[in-house]
């Protein structure tokens, strides 16, 4: 049962639209409302993961699963709400979806999101360098000291090796780049 259905069964309706607007003010005051198309950031108690928590009738609930469905409506048994803004903390119910774990875990690929999905180069979240830093890296392959590349770069020499070794930016090693 949802959470609002337990409400309904439990009171009549008038008093279940009260509460609902009393929820809804709860909500979003523990938010940063922005504009329609903007993310609602919770400003409240978050998981480690980033998704805010909030306390209703008793039990610790999501705070964006909640938002949807005091927007939306209920959520459908093993259905997910996922974020299409990426940001755990919003909730946004236009940015809001219903979905299964795979169309989750589909969305969150096709963004590059996975961890074990690492995206070349400057796409890569985590790159230090940019692709004409790297490309320089590699043309001093043999020339230039690996730890000379490394303060030059303000990386280490363990991050030039793994460039020179093809571990890193291996996509410029490839035939043909």
């Amino acid at each position: 049962m949802t959470a609002l259905g337990a409400i309904v069964s439990k009171r009549n309706i008038r008093r279940v639209d009260e509460d609902r607007e009393d929820t809804i003010k709860r909500l979003l005051s523990n938010a940063i409302i922005g504009g329609p198309d903007s993310c609602w950031e919770w400003t409240a108690l978050k998981v480690r993961k980033g998704y805010g928590v909030i306390r209703y009738n008793g039990k610790k609930l999501r705070a964006h699963r909640l938002s949807y469905e005091l927007h939306c409506g209920p959520i459908p048994a093993g259905l997910f709400v996922c974020h299409r803004c990426d940001n755990r903390g919003c909730i946004n119910p236009s940015h809001l979806f219903l979905g299964t774990n795979t169309d989750n875990m589909r969305d969150m690929v096709s963004k590059g999101r996975h961890r074990l999905i690492r995206l070349p180069g400057e796409r890569n979240g985590q790159a230090k360098l940019t692709e004409a830093e790297a490309r320089a890296i590699l043309a001093s392959k043999g020339k230039v000291r690996q730890e000379d590349l490394a303060e030059r770069y303000g990386v280490s020499q363990s991050r030039i090796s793994s460039i020179m070794t093809g571990k890193n930016w291996a996509h410029l090693t490839e035939v043909g780049n």
